[in-house]
């Protein structure tokens, strides 16, 4: 026991050395951000060039008017304080200006659209990704009047012109999908639905991971959201809720319960069947290739196992909470290939080779053979994985290959968290993790060559 409680000291000690190396040492672009979940490729900053803006040179024949101090008052007409001799100014470009002088709209009430949202006692003031919401603002007639100047938004496709802004977020790809006509008293209804598009270019992506990513304690489930309305060609507020506080509070679900139990309850549905088909030789799974029992645990096997669960339930956590069904990428696939590759080439080097009995066993003879046990035994988790089966002790390959599978599966893991998306590795980092493999392979096979020596000059 204190033989085994002095190894576990030695080793976190030594991931912890490791760890402050590593981390004042090496590169930036090496050194993965753990606690801030940058697992990413990292590069060194980019100077980007100061743009200096230099005011257009005044066509011949125009003057160009004193600047004053004094603001002048707004004209009363904006169609006719705009030159209608520069054809670049066209009717969309006055309907921003003037959409961007109007007063907000207020939002008066966010729900999720369900089969009870003409019941105002039952709506939900709460939605996940995927969902439709509809927003009832008032005063939204003016609004309307310049997004939709036919009066009919079917068929001016007025709806496509404002998005959502959740918490400061700007959602571009959360365009509205219908906008109701006002009734008398200018209250209207919008609609929206909470798309997850994992775009590069209208920033969904990057949005939804500052909402919806590193969840805490006190807002686990869902998130308390402040949402307003945006235009599209000009960036204007177009609805925002009142400041007195009247609009019911919306929140924006990140985890169903109802989802988590049920992928709680498949993973002991399969748990269970593995127990049952294969009863206490399970763990046989990430054992050495033994006749004898308990054989010791296999290195290569364990790490292979590790990335396995690391990945599927990575792709689990995103898919509750996005949606995303396409969230794995190049780097989850070389991380599942160099642990595939190291198993079978161990596998393909560490054949049975037990050591010859000195005294075999006969049919008519009972006595025991004077090697009871030419295979090697297991002696625990964490001294399997670090020794060597051959019985020669601890091993620097292999400690050095655990602790930096160790490092990058956490910076793994607190990337997911985080940003809800799997981390694209950069390539040093998988260098670093191929050449920690290789190394392992390498001294194995150096150990099996050194044992097959041993035995030919005992023979």
């Amino acid at each position: 026991m204190k033989r085994k409680r002095f190894g576990w000291a030695v080793l976190l000690s030594m991931c912890l050395y490791l760890y402050i190396n590593l981390t004042t040492s090496l590169p930036t672009n090496v050194v993965p951000m753990l606690l801030r979940g940058n697992f990413v490729n990292a590069q060194s900053p980019t100077v980007q060039p100061t743009v200096v803006k230099t005011p257009s040179s005044t066509p011949i024949g125009r003057s160009v008017p004193a600047v004053s101090a004094t603001p002048s008052p707004a004209p009363k007409n904006v169609d006719s304080a705009l030159p209608k001799s520069d054809n670049n100014i066209d009717s969309k470009t006055v309907s921003d200006r003037k959409a961007s002088q109007l007063t907000p709209a207020k939002i008066i009430e966010i729900y999720k659209i369900n089969d009870n949202e003409n019941n105002k006692s039952n709506r939900i003031h709460e939605a996940a990704i995927n969902d439709t919401i509809a927003v009832d603002v008032a005063e939204f007639q003016k609004h309307y009047d310049e997004l939709c100047p036919s009066g009919n938004s079917s068929t001016t496709n007025c709806e496509q012109q404002i998005f959502l802004e959740l918490n400061g977020r700007k959602f571009l790809g959360t365009k509205s999908e219908s906008i109701s006509q006002p009734d008398k008293s200018g209250s209207a209804t919008i609609k929206f639905h909470l798309l997850y598009q994992n775009d590069k270019d209208n920033n969904n992506t990057e949005a939804w991971a500052d909402l919806l990513g590193n969840p805490q304690l006190g807002s686990f489930w869902s998130r308390s959201t402040k949402i307003r309305i945006i235009s599209v060609n000009n960036g204007a507020l177009i609805a925002a809720p009142p400041s007195d506080g009247s609009t019911p509070e919306f929140k924006v679900v990140r985890l169903n319960a109802s989802y988590v139990v049920s992928w709680i309850v498949g993973l002991a549905v399969v748990l269970s069947a593995l127990r049952i088909s294969f009863g206490k030789n399970i763990s046989s799974l990430i054992r050495e290739d033994n006749p004898q029992r308990p054989a010791p645990f296999s290195l290569s096997r364990c790490q292979m196992l590790w990335w396995f669960i690391c990945i599927i339930f990575s792709y689990v956590f995103i898919y509750m909470v996005t949606g995303n069904k396409e969230s794995l990428n190049t780097s989850t696939g070389i991380l599942m290939g160099i642990g595939t590759s190291t198993t079978l080439s161990a596998i393909f080097i560490d054949k049975p080779n037990p050591a010859p009995l000195t005294n075999p066993v006969t049919p008519t003879d009972p006595t025991p053979p004077t090697n009871p046990a030419p295979f090697p035994l297991s002696k625990g988790l964490l001294t399997d994985v670090l020794s060597s089966t051959k019985g020669s002790g601890p091993k620097l390959l292999r400690l050095q290959l655990v602790i930096w599978t160790f490092i990058m599966t956490v910076g793994f893991i607190v990337h997911v968290w985080n940003r809800l998306e799997m981390p694209q590795l950069s390539e040093s980092l998988l260098l670093l993790q191929g050449i920690a493999s290789g190394g392992y392979i390498v001294g194995k096979t150096m150990e099996n060559i050194a044992v097959s020596a041993r035995m030919k000059s005992i023979k």
